[in-house]
């Protein structure tokens, strides 16, 4: 691209090849990765059921705290009619109208120290409409009690079993963050505007980014 620019034409004296960067930058790919913890995770942005060679390992897409940048899969969660065993699976971030009984959620990885096993235990941080103070003592509102961070095990296929790597799950509407805190009206329905994909980026984000990157590396 530099020899096109160099090179001028004869009779315009301009660059035979006069590019704009920008146009060969593309926004993000959605991230996918496996029920794992830290680095025994697999990641990818190539869009598969899969970890490849292994049907025992789903992939599941990842959305981002907007505020934080935690991440969460997005998952439905269903009840298999024959085995009444309960199975997270796929789901992309737009897809929020699942058919049947699926539920549609998200999957934060437990990080120890994160959130505690029992939500009332931190009962101070979830969102305010959420807890009232009943006979002097601050507790959960009956009809938010569903909605409380559920302590899960799972398995590498994204079913629930006793012995599993740790994860909390939330219903959406995502009302908040478990790792910043931040939280979200109930009126918000929208997930949207709280976490996002690395492909919900356009390409001036994407050359916002590697302009800051640039400039960064340049600086150190």
């Amino acid at each position: 691209m530099l020899a096109g620019y160099t090179l001028r034409h004869p009779d315009t004296t301009f660059p035979v090849f006069a590019f704009r960067l920008h146009q060969f930058v593309s926004r993000g790919k959605t991230v996918y990765a496996s029920l794992e913890k830290g680095d025994a995770s697999y990641v990818t942005t190539s869009g598969q059921q899969y970890v490849p060679g292994d049907r025992d390992r789903v992939l599941m897409p990842l959305a981002f705290c907007r505020n934080c940048g935690q991440e969460y899969h997005t998952v439905t969660r269903v009840k298999d009619a024959e085995s009444g065993d309960t199975l997270f699976q796929s789901r992309e971030f737009t897809d929020t109208h699942p058919q049947g009984k699926a539920q549609v959620g998200f999957l934060y990885p437990d990080a120890p120290g994160v959130w505690p096993d029992d939500s009332r235990d931190r009962i101070t941080d979830l969102p305010e409409d959420w807890v009232e103070t009943k006979d002097g003592t601050l507790q959960v509102k009956r009809t938010h009690r569903d909605r409380l961070p559920e302590l899960v095990h799972v398995d590498g296929t994204g079913k629930k079993v006793k012995d599993g790597v740790r994860f909390f799950y939330l219903r959406s509407p995502f009302t908040f963050c478990l790792h910043c805190g931040t939280t979200y009206s109930g009126r918000q329905k929208s997930d949207y505007g709280k976490l996002a994909t690395l492909a919900a980026g356009g390409r001036s984000t994407a050359t916002t980014v590697l302009s800051l990157a640039t400039l960064d590396s340049l600086r150190r």
